[in-house]
């Protein structure tokens, strides 16, 4: 993944549906909606900093000239 704006979606799209999770555990009212909008929230957040981790490697590596290697 060499563009990091989506890994930056993602992890804010993880950011709102962690957030929806915890409004939805404190007004109550389902039983289950609210778990899986956290577990869901985290596994984003968790894929949007990997992502954004690897985006930022593979930039940082196109950006290295590369050495010149001597011939044998």
């Amino acid at each position: 993944m060499k563009n990091p704006v989506v890994s930056y979606g993602i992890l804010v799209i993880g950011v709102i549906a962690l957030a929806a999770g915890i409004v939805l555990l404190k007004m109550g009212g389902h039983e289950k909606l609210p778990y899986g909008a956290i577990a869901g929230g985290i596994v984003l957040v968790i894929v949007g900093i990997v992502g954004a981790v690897i985006a930022a490697k593979s930039k940082s590596e196109d950006a290295q000239p590369e050495a010149a290697q001597p011939e044998a």
